[in-house]
């Protein structure tokens, strides 16, 4: 994982550090301004969102040095700003999400996955909001997603002292659990670590090759 990048603008070179979990999530917050900008087509809001995307990783770079810097090197600074940091990880949450479509609440306001991600953590674990911040991304989401896992074991558990997780069937006169629905990385597994069964006479014979392998016999 790289902790640094160089990145020019206006003929001048800087170094960019991996950010840490509170500019991490700043970061995605600028990014989703530009991301609502470009849909809009709002020239001004595209590039208040790039200077302010740039200058959270680069806060000594003032607004006029991007404005003067040639289009492809801002181009460049913001793709290498995000490749920096990128999430590396392999959490389910991350690589299958929580399945279906989630409206924004009716108190959605811009940031506030910062905020909410500070809170989750604040709320499980105790710490300073300086604390949170100065975890990295992948430390931060590895204990988001066993504080998700274990706020749904509970709602497990108290939904199964309920009388409405029980299911009647008059037919047979007996009650059948019907347990809480689980979001979808708790359950899916990964279609790239998927293993499908097969019956042995559908496998194939002889010498199987590859593209791009050496030759493997079955």
């Amino acid at each position: 994982m790289d902790q640094q990048r160089n990145v020019s603008l206006g003929g001048q070179e800087y170094t960019v550090l991996r950010a840490r979990l509170g500019k991490y999530l700043s970061l995605q917050a600028a990014a989703s301004r530009l991301n609502k900008a470009a849909k809009s087509g709002d020239n001004g809001a595209i590039f208040a969102a790039i200077c302010a995307y740039i200058q959270i990783a680069l806060p000594e770079v003032s607004s006029e040095t991007i404005a003067l810097a040639p289009w492809y090197e801002v181009i460049s600074a913001v793709a290498d700003i995000g490749l920096l940091n990128a999430m590396e990880s392999d959490f389910a949450i991350l690589k299958i999400g929580q399945g279906g479509k989630n409206s924004p609440v009716p108190w959605d306001y811009d940031d506030r996955l910062c905020y909410f991600w500070v809170h989750l953590l604040a709320r499980s674990y105790h710490w300073t909001r300086e604390q949170i911040e100065d975890l990295w991304p992948e430390e931060a989401i590895a204990f988001i997603q066993e504080v998700l896992a274990h706020d749904q074991y509970e709602r497990e558990f108290a939904h199964s002292l309920s009388e409405v997780s029980y299911h009647y069937d008059k037919g047979a006169k007996t009650s059948k659990y019907v347990p809480l629905h689980r979001p979808a990385w708790m359950v899916l597994r990964d279609p790239k670590t998927l293993i499908t069964r097969m019956h042995k006479h559908m496998m194939p014979m002889g010498v199987v090759i590859y593209p791009g392998q050496e030759e493997v016999v079955h």
